[in-house]
């Protein structure tokens, strides 16, 4: 707020980067809503907050969670919730950032990150971040390039550490808590797997 001699009392001055300095902290700090996914400038929504491996994870899983279910498009087994899916499938390999392994950390047109698992037919599923806001997608992508540099190790093993820990969270939970979300999709092309 700024006041002039003279004048009447203080009136706040409209920033010219919308939501840039506005501190707010939501019930749900992984909703849409905390990282401005509505706002007109969705970068600009990044500065509202510091990101923390807690927040990281839990916008992870609410957007994972709404992936399901998921179909095996070989054998028709139906994952009804993410844990079903981690109880039924196997992990294969590490997961990718695309977006990372080019250096791109706040992309315009995101390649989008990956994780797969051999359901128990053997065919190749994934999992993908295809879909998420680009306020939210780029305030991850920027804590994965500080925390591989603090933390001294690749996004490639920092991404993998996310994926067992959020695993073992939804592991941890009674089944009918586990990635009871709604179903949601992949809106960019699913490579290996069902959608």
């Amino acid at each position: 707020m700024q006041r002039s001699a003279g004048q009447g009392p203080a009136t706040a001055q409209p920033s010219r980067v919308p939501n840039v300095g506005v501190a707010r902290e939501p019930a749900a700090p992984w909703t849409g809503a905390w990282l401005g996914d509505d706002a007109a400038d969705p970068a600009a929504a990044i500065c509202e907050t510091t990101m923390t491996e807690s927040r990281v994870i839990a916008m992870i899983r609410e957007h994972v969670e709404g992936l399901f279910p998921k179909v095996c498009s070989c054998c028709q087994h139906r994952f009804p919730t993410f844990s079903d899916y981690l109880l039924n499938t196997r992990p294969v390999g590490s997961v990718i950032s695309y977006d990372a392994e080019a250096g791109d950390w706040q992309p315009l047109n995101p390649l989008g990150t990956f994780t797969f698992a051999n359901c128990r037919c053997g065919n190749t599923l994934s999992l993908t971040n295809c879909g998420t806001p680009l306020a939210r997608l780029w305030s991850v992508l920027r804590w994965v390039k500080a925390e591989t540099a603090r933390r001294g190790t690749t996004p490639q093993e920092l991404l993998n550490g996310l994926r067992d820990e959020i695993s073992r969270q939804v592991l941890a939970l009674p089944n009918d808590r586990a990635g009871a979300s709604g179903a949601g999709s992949c809106h960019h092309g699913v490579h290996g797997g069902s959608s």
